[in-house]
């Protein structure tokens, strides 16, 4: 404890059969880590201690799937009272599946450790990636019907932002590029095809970016 007597940080172990479960807190990092250690190999799943959810509103009718990378668990509410959950991983997408009758919101839990989330042809209209999330580094949100998306200027490490054919305005548009150019990010591709043109501010980002080595993809 600090002298305020708030909790920061304490680890647990305890040995199931061959396993060693370590728990790890660190209330600083807002983390809390599960270590299953055996004799061959070592498996670390983290869970955020502050309420981080990222939020899909979709209008579809019939099946959504929702492709996932990171590390940790995810819980995936579908906002009809199904509730979907599995462990994420860094190197291969987990699909989550659901029906719809009439669209719904989908709620990701536990989100602060998403790196890659494709949503892609599901009739999404908003999307909503806390300030908090900034290992983002694929985000495929094509052929949906978006009219904005806010790009966090903390997406310092986002490779692939695919927003071709939605109905992104030209504000939006210019405000995403805006927010990549000063994210300082050089590689990668954002594609914003078959929305809004930029203009302005929006033109001298899009070169900014593609001098830097960003592959930019405009109406």
């Amino acid at each position: 404890m600090d002298k305020d007597n708030t909790f920061r940080s304490s680890s647990f172990f305890m040995e199931v059969g061959d396993v060693l479960h370590v728990l790890i807190g660190d209330v600083d990092n807002d983390t809390l880590s599960l270590y299953l250690v055996n004799s061959s190999d070592l498996v670390e799943y983290a869970y955020s201690l502050r309420e981080c959810d990222i939020v899909i509103t979709t209008t579809k009718i019939g099946q959504v799937s929702l492709y996932l990378k990171g590390a940790g668990y995810v819980s995936v509410e579908w906002g009809d009272g199904d509730v979907s959950a599995d462990y994420l991983h860094a190197d291969d997408y987990v699909r989550f599946l659901h029906t719809y009758t009439a669209g719904g919101t989908i709620t990701i839990k536990n989100s602060s450790h998403i790196t890659d989330i494709g949503v892609a042809g599901n009739n999404v209209t908003s999307i909503i990636i806390p300030t908090e999330i900034v290992a983002i580094t694929t985000c495929d949100l094509e052929v949906n019907d978006l009219t904005t998306f806010d790009y966090n200027v903390g997406w310092t490490v986002m490779h692939d932002l695919l927003l071709s054919d939605n109905s992104l305005t030209e504000a939006s548009v210019n405000s995403i590029l805006v927010n990549a150019d000063t994210s300082g990010i050089t590689s990668g591709t954002i594609d914003l095809e078959l929305n809004a043109a930029p203009t302005g501010a929006g033109l001298v980002a899009k070169a900014n970016l593609i001098a830097k080595g960003v592959t930019v993809f405009t109406a």
